[in-house]
């Protein structure tokens, strides 16, 4: 893969984001990482791996009326099988959802974090205390 070929899709990324919204301020990366590892024995056992994968991350972000709004989109692949085209619309849809902008009462509303989420605030609240 090329930093030419990863341009090029970039490009196409955003044009394709910002088709729908021109005042959308994105944001498209890639990542390369190449690993490798061995395993010797005394008995003679020798193995050998290497493994190359790719990531890809696009994001936007959206100010209207004091309100700024940022969505992205991960992926990761060992082989080129991915339809950015698709990845594009997934975020194009979510900004679509965030069209209309509300009002909300203040008061006391109940939060529900999904596991990942609740391990992270945890693992800041514990790892916290040694700073």
């Amino acid at each position: 893969i090329t930093p030419e070929f990863l341009i090029d899709i970039g490009q196409q990324m955003i044009d394709q984001l910002k088709a729908t919204n021109p005042d959308i301020l994105v944001d498209v990366s890639f990542t390369k990482s190449v690993s490798s590892g061995s395993l010797e024995t005394s008995t003679g056992i020798n193995h050998h791996e290497s493994s190359t994968s790719f990531s890809g991350y696009i994001e936007g972000e959206l100010v209207k009326i004091g309100d700024i709004l940022q969505i992205g989109e991960f992926w990761g692949w060992r082989d080129l099988d991915f339809n950015a085209k698709q990845l594009v619309s997934k975020l194009s849809q979510k900004f679509s959802w965030a069209e209309n902008i509300t009002t909300i009462k203040s008061g006391v509303y109940p939060v529900v974090l999904m596991p990942d989420a609740l391990s992270t605030v945890l693992d800041f609240v514990f790892w916290s205390q040694f700073w």
